[in-house]
């Protein structure tokens, strides 16, 4: 068995990843348990090729670590130090905190990219937003408020981890 792939390798709780490589299963009929370093990570789905997860989240920040899978015969395949988390990004303020259709919003914190290069989407108060402007960075994401109902509530930035 080999694992040739792991992509992304880095991200935090709710990364989507796919591992790659040939005779995952080892000669059993399933993936039975994947691991990043000593941490269990919920498997999407699997075959023989390629093993598909949704990252659960680690404290230890900035070490690689090895993926290991296991099939249900016991088999294990690892690939050393194949993934690091990445901090949780945070957000420090939204401004303005109120707003219209169209309202142009900036969004401050430390690593709103989550470890990737650009925002998938992002919603204000569960309202998904017209657009990112003006590109994103770790510090800064500035969207256009889309259409929606006089609402407050939280907002969600998904970077392309």
């Amino acid at each position: 068995a080999n694992v040739s792939n792991v992509v992304p390798n880095y991200g935090q709780k709710g990364t989507k990843v796919v591992i790659t490589g040939l005779d995952l299963l080892q000669g059993g009929s399933s993936i039975v348990e994947v691991t990043f370093g000593n941490v269990s990570i919920p498997i999407v789905e699997s075959n023989n090729t390629h093993v598909s997860v949704e990252h659960a989240g680690d404290n230890v920040v900035g070490v690689p670590l090895d993926v290991v899978l296991v099939s249900n015969t016991g088999a294990r395949v690892v690939l050393t130090s194949a993934w690091t988390n990445v901090d949780v990004p945070v957000i420090l303020s939204v401004s303005p905190s109120s707003g219209h259709h169209r309202t142009e919003v900036t969004i401050n914190g430390t690593g709103l990219l989550g470890g990737g290069d650009y925002i998938i989407t992002a919603t204000l108060a569960g309202i998904p937003v017209d657009s990112v402007l003006h590109g994103a960075s770790n510090e800064t994401v500035v969207v256009s408020a889309g259409p929606g109902t006089n609402s407050s509530g939280d907002g969600t930035i998904v970077a392309n981890t």
